[in-house]
This record gives C-alpha cells, structure tokens and sequence, in this order.
C-alpha cells in the first residue's frame, strides 16, 4: 500500500511469515490479552499464530505547521477634564489571519525483532487537512483618574470564521465548510483607591467578561451544520494590596463562572486502543465550572541577602456546573436517565476534580556574593480523582531545594561560568499529584540535577 492517500487500511496486518507472507489467526484461538493491555482479539495475540512469525508494527507521525501574519493599531488620548481628573481613552482594532495545517502518515516499523527503525518512506497517509482561519477584535476603554481613584470602563468584542479544506475531498460539503462565531460586546471594568494616608495600599476591585472562538480541533470532527456555542466566562476580583520597603502583599477574593464548556461526545466504539481515531463524533456544549475563593500571598525582605516568601489559596466553591438541557447533559455524561427518562444520578453541583480546597507554599531565597540558595515547599488539600467524587487523592506536601555558586568564586577565569544544584521532591515522598479523565499519576521520585551553565 506504498503511497495510499485517504484509502482504507482494511485488511489489517498484525504477523508474517519470515518470508513475508501475511497470516491469519490459528482458527478458534481465544486471545490471553487482558490487563494491563486493556484486552485484545486474537490478531494480535503471538499465541495465536505459528513459532518463528513476526509481528509488524507501525510508526504513526503527526505533521503540523502554523503560519500566522496580521496587524493591529493601538491609540491613546490623553485629556485632562478640569483641575483634577486626568481622562485617559484607549481602543484599537486587531485582525489576524492565521492557517494550520494537519496531515498524518505511517510507517512500517523495518523489524520489529530488532528495533524502533522504520521506513521513512510512508506507506499510508491517513488525512490531510488545512484550517484557514481570521479573527477580527475591536476594543476600547477609558481610564478616570481623580485625586486618590481611579475607574476603568471598557469593552470589546470577537469576530472569528474558521474554514476546513479537505485535502483529499476538497469538494465534498461534508468536509469542506466554515464555521463564524461572533461574541457579545464584552464589559470589563474596575476601580481602585490609593488613598494618601496609607502609601504603598491599594484597595481594588474589578470586572471581565470573557470568550474563545470554537478552535479549529472541534471542526476536526464536526459535521456542518453541528456548531456549538463558543466558550464563555465572567470573573470577578475583589482585594488590597501592599507594597512597602521590604514588605509586599495581596489578599484577594475571586469569583469565576465558565459557561459553554466544550465537550467532545463519541457516537460509536472501538474495541482497544482507537490509533485509527475510527470513532467518530463531535462536539458539544456540556455546562461548565463555578469557582470562587480567597487567595493570600506576601514576600518580606530579612535583609539584602534573605527574602522570605508565603502563600494561602482557600477555594470555597469550585463545582460543575450543567447546561440546564438534560438531554444536552445526558449526551456528554453528565446526567444519566432510565428507560423512563427519570434522572438516575448526575454530577451536576460535584467539585471540579484535581482542585484542592486549601493550597499553601512557603519559600526561602537567599544571595549573597558568588553564592546563592532556596528551599520551597507545598502543601495540597485533599482532591477528588473522579467526576461523580467518590476517589479522593489525600493531601501531600513537597520540597524543592536549589544551591549554586558562581564560577568566579573560584577563579576570575570562571566568571561567566555557574555551578547549580537542584533537588526536587526534597524527601522523596509518594503521592497522587497529576489527575486528569479520572485518573492520577503518582508522583515523580527524588531528583538531583547538576548543571553547569556557561555564557559567552
């Protein structure tokens, strides 16, 4: 199948004779593959097929590239309103054209008996495809500043067509279409108090509204026609800050809604892992997250040589929110139904998994002359693993530690040479740390790394 474009893989070869003959199972041999492979039929089980065949394998490369050319003009005007209100007006326009491209091909592994090395000829390319895309931004805001306040008001709005081109098909209308999704004129605003008593504090609050065009992954495999709503969000920030001599600080509280969140739903199965990516689908929108809570942070200079650094982070509320259509809801898993169409559970109003409630760092850098060091440390909440809240990865805390010294400590010849040591995971503890499709990956082990860094 040397040079096959877009044609069917079909029939699949899984072992040869050292001759190179394709084979076929030995008749009514059942499979032993099962954990941790996931399970598979008897084509790919050696078990199955006669001493001395040899398996064939495939390399599968993924080529992408991305060009990008645009413009944008950005203007301020600069009035002053009376004695004390300085007025500041600030808008422009941004566009953008930009154009990925996609295209796939495998190659057939030359042994598999004695290594990796494949054919860099490929044998088959799957797809090829092109996503021409334009985004177009106007925005404007103006900026009030009296005596010990200031006010910002603002707005913006997103314009944005994406197009599929089908290399192989590219007259076919199923896979070949544009898709345009236009924001909502965008507020953002704050305000902020510097008052004149208390120099070095700010008091500030503030408000956005947010979007993302549907990227061009969900016309991948979207049919025309099947357009989901874009992605939305609205943030809220409310907090003070401090910036002294030698103490700096923030306390802020932060209230977060994620609307329209983008969810990919498979309307057919394969059996194993999918690497043909045969199970089709789409994209739809599947509720989103609600978030808020209270952030601390501080950093205190001891001296020149010692700073001292100091976090808190309390969510109080970080849960899935549903789209408020149940059928919607039960598409993308979020709500199961009987055959009466009765909600039999649903995760609607569960914590978002992988956000711990309380979240804490403290920090310790030192310099002073040719040398310098620090020691970091965490500490994680409780986190739920799954959806439907029922595995919790327990609280952990880690350590990181650095040292280094600068080459001309020990001669003027090693001035632009520096020596650094780094050790992560200080006390090589063991938790759940990266948790994502309802799994967790155990932390890595104690790390030393040496580096030796030179400047020319």
């Amino acid at each position: 199948n040397v040079g096959q474009f877009g044609t069917s893989t079909i029939p699949l070869v899984s072992f040869v004779d050292p001759a190179g003959t394709p084979l076929a199972p030995t008749a009514g041999c059942v499979s032993s593959i099962t954990f941790p492979y996931g399970g598979a039929s008897s084509e790919y089980d050696p078990a199955c097929f006669p001493a001395g065949s040899v398996a064939l394998q495939s390399y599968r490369h993924t080529h992408y590239q991305k060009e990008r050319t645009g413009a944008y003009v950005d203007l301020d005007w600069n009035t002053q309103i009376g004695e004390n209100i300085d007025n500041t007006v600030r808008g422009g326009v941004w566009y953008e054209d930009a154009t990925r491209y996609e295209y796939r091909d495998w190659h057939q592994v030359n042994d598999t008996r004695v290594g990796p090395e494949y054919d860099a000829r490929a044998y088959w390319v799957q797809y090829s495809r092109e996503f021409p895309q334009s985004t177009f931004k106007w925005y404007i805001e103006d900026v009030v500043k009296v005596s010990d306040f200031s006010f910002r008001l603002g707005m913006k709005q997103f314009s944005n067509e994406i197009e599929r081109v089908d290399k192989f098909t590219p007259n076919d209308p199923a896979l070949n279409f544009s898709v345009s999704t236009d924001s909502d004129v965008l507020f953002s605003g704050g305000a902020a108090w510097t008052p004149s008593a208390m120099p070095g504090v700010e008091m500030f609050a503030g408000y956005a509204e947010n979007f993302k065009a549907i990227p061009d992954t969900v016309l991948e495999v979207l049919a025309p026609g099947g357009t989901p709503d874009p992605e939305t969000s609205e943030n809220i920030e409310v907090g003070v800050r401090y910036v002294g001599d030698r103490l700096r600080g923030s306390a802020v509280y932060f209230d977060s809604t994620f609307d329209n969140r983008l969810l990919a739903i498979a309307n057919q199965t394969v059996n194993g892992i999918d690497y043909l990516e045969a199970s089709n689908g789409g994209y739809v929108n599947g509720g989103g997250i609600e978030s808020s809570g209270f952030e601390f942070s501080g950093e205190y200079l001891v001296n020149d040589a010692l700073s001292l650094f100091a976090s808190y982070t309390s969510i109080s509320d970080a849960t899935i929110l549903g789209s408020g259509v149940v059928s919607q809801d039960v598409a993308t898993g979020i709500t199961q139904i009987d055959n009466a169409g009765n909600i039999t559970s649903t995760i609607v109003g569960n914590d978002v998994p992988g956000i711990a409630k309380n979240m804490a760092v403290l920090s310790a850098d030192y310099r002073e002359g040719n040398f310098f060091a620090g020691l970091s440390t965490k500490w994680v909440d409780d986190r739920f693993v799954d959806l439907a809240n029922t595995w919790t990865a327990e609280s952990y805390y880690d350590a990181d530690l650095y040292a280094g010294v600068s080459g001309s400590a020990l001669s003027d010849d090693l001035s632009n040479v520096e020596f650094r040591l780094t050790v992560n995971n200080l006390f090589d503890g063991d938790w759940l740390g990266g948790i994502s499709g309802g799994g967790a990956w155990v932390s890595a082990p104690r790390t030393v790394v040496f580096t030796v860094t030179a400047d020319f």
